[in-house]
């Protein structure tokens, strides 16, 4: 059994409600970038709003994480535009 499993039980809870949120660094480009959204170690993803939507989604639906939170590899307030108003609402289906 996981630990988040276990812990979850421990407190009575279903291990299904456990919300797990995902941290991802990286840079959403105006392009695709090749292999850019491959996850490899530590590497920060870079690559298109359609490639980061792929991604997400595809984390979404075959591990544990249901939330994302960006950290973005150069802060600026198009980054955070991009996500919040293009990745983010693909991501969740709207």
């Amino acid at each position: 059994m996981q630990p988040s499993t276990r812990g979850a039980r421990e407190a009575g809870r279903d291990p299904g409600d456990v919300l797990r949120i995902a941290q991802v660094v990286g840079t959403i480009t105006p392009e695709n970038v090749a292999n850019g959204t491959d996850l490899v170690g530590d590497r920060p993803l870079r690559g298109s709003v359609d490639q980061w939507v792929t991604l997400l989604s595809e984390l979404a639906t075959n591990t544990p994480f249901r939330g994302f939170v960006l950290w973005p590899e150069t802060l600026t307030l198009d980054q955070v535009n991009l996500f919040a108003h293009e990745v983010a609402p693909a991501v969740r289906g709207g």
